[in-house]
């Protein structure tokens, strides 16, 4: 199925929801396609599979996903304002100057992604593995990080908030991903914070 073709009715939807439908899928694999331009506002997405996708400029304020797999994919100026993540695994994502402001991951598998020059700010993450992953300039003001497993992730010019720092609790910085402890930002920066992403 393409996601393009689902497009036009979620967007008729958004206008009037009695002219069209909202995008709700469910236990379905979308692939290889690229997306401009699209406004995915509210769109839920349930166990869905994505992958090989190129979302350029798009609009997900709002949406859901819950149990979905990100494969290969591609996502830049995107925004998920208000989205919600449960329990959804990222694996080779890139994500490249979107905005993930007040959104919430709740379960999540991010290993190895690699975020460059987002906005999280505001956003509560739980129990989200981001181990050897990658994020560089990322702005993450008011950000309340709970269980949040990184070893080997590399962190480079990370905004951790003056007015309203983010927060860091139950930090599994172990191999093993086992073991979690709470570490003030200034800790978390000297272990963290490398050239190499």
């Amino acid at each position: 199925m393409k996601l393009s073709d689902l497009i036009v009715q979620h967007k008729n939807w958004l206008e009037n929801q009695e002219a069209g439908d909202q995008i709700d899928l469910k236990t379905i694999t979308l692939d290889t396609e690229q997306i401009t331009n699209a406004v995915l506002e509210g769109a839920i997405f349930e166990q869905v599979t994505f992958e090989e996708l190129e979302f350029f400029s798009c609009d997900f304020t709002g949406s859901s996903f819950f149990d979905c797999i990100f494969s290969s994919c591609q996502f830049i100026h995107c925004s998920f304002h208000k989205a919600e993540f449960h329990n959804c695994q990222f694996e080779r994502v890139k994500i490249s100057k979107c905005s993930f402001t007040k959104t919430e991951w709740y379960h999540g598998n991010l290993q190895q992604a690699r975020f460059a020059n987002c906005d999280l700010s505001w956003s509560y993450l739980e129990s989200i593995d981001l181990r050897y992953g990658q994020l560089s300039d990322i702005n993450l003001e008011g950000v309340f990080w709970h269980n949040t497993k990184v070893y080997g992730a590399c962190f480079k010019g990370i905004h951790f908030g003056n007015m309203h720092p983010a927060r860091i609790q139950g930090t599994d910085i172990s191999q093993d991903g086992d073991g979690s402890e709470d570490i003030d930002l200034q800790r978390f920066r000297e272990i963290f914070e490398c050239d190499r992403c």
